[in-house]
């Protein structure tokens, strides 16, 4: 899905409440070469107020964010993985 012209990521909604609106997205992540960066970035994602969950990947370079959509959007999680220092690939 694309967002601010980019197209980096696969959104999918996972569940509906009252109040609720489960999304899970992938990022495909640069620059990550042992699993201290891993893991550093499922730190800082999992830390994000409405992340649910985070998994990231060293082989492949991924990141699967499951969050709540009212309290958090995936361009604000993209920036979460720009600013520990790795890139989001197209």
């Amino acid at each position: 899905m694309s967002h601010s012209g980019i197209d980096c990521f696969a959104e999918q909604p996972l569940k509906t409440g009252e109040s609720l609106m489960v999304s899970m997205v992938t990022f495909k992540v640069d620059g990550m070469s042992c699993n201290g960066c891993s893991g550093k970035l499922q730190s800082a994602l999992s830390s994000v107020p409405g992340v649910s969950s985070a998994q990231v990947t060293l082989d492949p370079g991924q990141a699967a964010v499951q969050y709540d959509e009212q309290k958090v959007t995936p361009i604000t999680l993209q920036h979460v993985v720009e600013d520990v220092g790795f890139d989001v690939i197209a």
